[in-house]
């Protein structure tokens, strides 16, 4: 019997501390693709909101993000109207729909509650002549703002929003 991977894709994972991986980016990185593995250590394709391409990850390499359960996290659907480029984007992208995950977590207590936002993303899906699945872009949220509210012909255009919030 073939042992199962022990991460799925979707999960959010972090490098344990190692010298030979020193030049990757510092932070989370999410699996985005399960890999046939040729031993009992199984293979993965992670990505960084910090980069532009995806990394193959051994299982012993990563370990489990667990998030925490006071943590918040909001997807939601905007309609950019004009083409637009953001900080960390390498060229402008067309008008189009487009996923912006908001993750945020509780300083409040039980008494009030209240959150801190902790990061904003943009899912940037391929374009045609691209390979892969897509890019993941870490944003501030103003800039975003500022997309959805211009338009060529008009300035007093604004976004379509639609909302889905989970937890």
């Amino acid at each position: 019997m073939i042992p199962q991977h022990q991460y799925s894709v979707g999960d959010n994972v972090q490098y344990v501390s190692s010298a030979k991986y020193d030049y990757r980016a510092p932070g989370t990185y999410r699996i985005v693709r399960l890999l046939p593995s040729e031993n009992s250590d199984h293979q993965y394709w992670v990505r960084s909101a910090l980069e532009n391409f995806d990394r193959i990850a051994l299982e012993s390499e990563v370990a489990l993000i667990r998030v925490r359960s006071d943590a918040r996290v909001t997807r939601r659907f905007v309609t950019i109207q004009a083409p637009f480029q953001l900080r960390g984007m390498e060229e402008e992208r067309p008008a189009g729909d487009y996923e912006v995950t908001t993750t945020e977590e509780a300083i409040g207590d039980f008494v009030f509650e209240a959150y801190r936002r902790v990061s904003t993303t943009i899912y940037l899906p391929p374009q045609s002549r691209d390979h892969g699945i897509g890019l993941i872009i870490e944003t501030d949220p103003a800039e975003i703002e500022g997309v959805t509210n211009s338009d060529p012909k008009s300035k007093q255009a604004g976004a379509i929003l639609h909302q889905k919030a989970s937890r």
